[in-house]
């Protein structure tokens, strides 16, 4: 009996890894109990129409089996059978069969429908399990190895150790825990706010201190009015500040390098967030929203080389924009099978996917700017600029605008005609970007130098400011010494003392570039 019910807490546990407290409630009032999402998200395969749309309106299909239902007689969930309803029609009326969870997530999008926040959470979940390699491969290999280095304690979990300065505890966590804690802290840093010991991690790492001594020295800086200590964005005077110590409170980047300008020699020592990637291009690849921009997981070979992108091109129309991203994205993906190892396999692949992005987002904008035409699947009605939202992978064009997207994209036999018709049509452009300066980074870190010098030489030779594919080419010709590996989109070069591994990304890259150009001042 006793282990009964220490297993019923247990699938209860998992359970409840899905739900957040509103989401929780709002089941509870509805069904009257939570939702089992183990059960029905993670375990099935597909669901149907009928159970998809129930869970995606927080209703439990086992209890709402007619719309009519009340479990729980004194809450009216009226209004959620009614959005159940509506989204069931509908997909009855598209010819809609059994999907998987996350492709009923964003086909409810798609279609307007709001989604009960715990299916999110559990479609995420699951989505991140299935691609646990690519999203790992896209983190910086000091976060993921905490999870590759992690011990294995049941199905789906691992004890992970997590450092709060004084003290280590290894903590059990499923993957998507996981990575809900790096993206939250990672992307906090991002915006210039540390707790104090993670501000002493980062400065101690950065210039091999000693961590404990530099956390107790921030703390007294606080307590003596010489290093801000604010909450809600406020200062706090140092007479109100508490006799704890303040290790887990948040310090802003900005105020950590005014107290160092002022007391460290020679203001060398200096907070940075300390990777070479945004939160947004680091975690893209674990967003279930952009994960094939609403396109199905799993890719077909279209006979060149077989490139997992996680997108379905089955029962997907040739001529919709989703199919042409794909179709382009697969014509640039060839060096996958090439590499040599399994972890250069996956970055190649990753990097596909980040160029799938990319080409789906050319889409949208050569739509939006009526460069290409375009009709909606369902009506048929023409895309109207400034009425419809692009941002579609649906939408459908005719073959003569899909040969001529694909050229804009450098696919296919036009490819160099359309870039000529572009430099001729974008000759202004060209000319205004011609003129940009060039601000040298105060101090060597990273692969800021040798970006630098491309950039550099571009400049000093009255080039325009080079594209980041343009960057990657020089890399690829004259590798710098800090690059190990020049890749179809991303590169790979060695960061810090620790020489430790890192991955840029286009976008990541292109982001670098914007912050060491800058246009004059008209």
């Amino acid at each position: 009996m006793e282990q009964s019910e220490k297993q019923a807490q247990a699938e209860q546990e998992s359970t409840l890894l899905a739900n957040d407290g509103h989401a929780s409630l709002v089941e509870y009032v509805y069904n009257g109990r939570l939702i089992d999402w183990q059960y029905w998200v993670q375990s099935m395969p597909v669901l149907n129409p009928c159970d998809a749309c129930r869970l995606m309106a927080a209703l439990d299909p086992d209890l709402f089996a007619e719309l009519t239902s009340r479990p729980v007689p004194q809450n009216n969930p009226s209004q959620a059978c009614n959005e159940a309803r509506r989204m069931e029609r509908l997909a009855l009326a598209e010819g809609l069969e059994g999907q998987a969870p996350d492709v009923w997530y964003r086909w409810a999008l798609e279609r307007g429908f709001s989604v009960h926040h715990g299916f999110f959470v559990a479609v995420r979940g699951r989505y991140l399990s299935e691609n646990e390699t690519l999203v790992l491969g896209n983190m910086p290999r000091l976060e993921a190895s905490r999870w590759e280095c992690a011990r294995v304690i049941g199905a789906g979990k691992r004890q992970v150790r997590l450092n709060h300065f004084r003290y280590i505890t290894d903590v059990s966590m499923t993957f998507p825990d996981f990575i809900e804690e790096v993206e939250e802290r990672i992307t906090r840093w991002w915006r210039g706010q540390y707790k104090l010991w993670e501000a002493a991690q980062v400065l101690a790492d950065s210039a091999a201190l000693d961590v404990k001594e530099l956390a107790e020295q921030m703390d007294a800086a606080i307590r003596a009015g010489q290093l801000i200590y604010r909450v809600n964005n406020i200062r706090v005077d140092k007479q109100r500040i508490t006799q704890e110590h303040l290790w887990n409170c948040i310090v802003f980047q900005e105020d950590v390098n005014g107290w160092l300008a002022q007391e460290a020699i020679r203001g060398e020592l200096r907070l940075e967030y300390p990777y070479a990637e945004a939160p947004e291009v680091m975690f893209a690849s674990a967003s279930l929203e952009t994960a094939g921009d609403g396109l199905e997981s799993s890719c077909q070979d279209s006979g060149q080389v077989t490139v997992e992108f996680n997108i379905d091109t089955v029962g997907l129309n040739p001529l919709s924009l989703g199919a042409i991203a794909i179709e382009a994205a697969k014509s640039k993906a060839w060096d996958a099978e090439k590499q040599t190892t399994d972890r250069a396999k996956d970055v190649c692949k990753a990097s596909a996917e980040v160029f799938l992005r990319e080409c789906l987002s050319r889409l949208y904008m050569l739509l939006e700017g009526g460069a290409i035409a375009a009709t909606n699947p369902v009506g048929g009605f023409p895309f109207l600029a400034g009425h419809d939202d692009p941002k579609s992978a649906g939408w459908l064009v005719t073959p003569e605008d899909k040969a001529k997207a694909l050229a804009m994209l450098g696919v296919g036999p036009d490819a160099c005609l359309a870039k000529q018709d572009e430099e001729d049509q974008g000759e202004q452009p060209n000319r205004a970007r011609d003129s940009w300066n060039l601000v040298k980074p105060l101090k060597p870190q990273g692969y800021n130098m040798a970006l630098y010098s491309v950039l550099k030489r571009a400049h000093d030779e009255g080039k325009s400011c080079p594209k980041p594919r343009e960057v990657l080419e020089r890399f690829r010709e004259d590798k710098p010494a800090c690059v190990t590996r020049v890749l179809p989109a991303s590169f790979e070069y060695l960061s810090g003392e620790e020489i430790e591994e890192r991955t840029v990304s286009l976008s990541a890259l292109g982001e670098a570039i914007r912050r060491m150009t800058k246009k004059p001042r008209e």
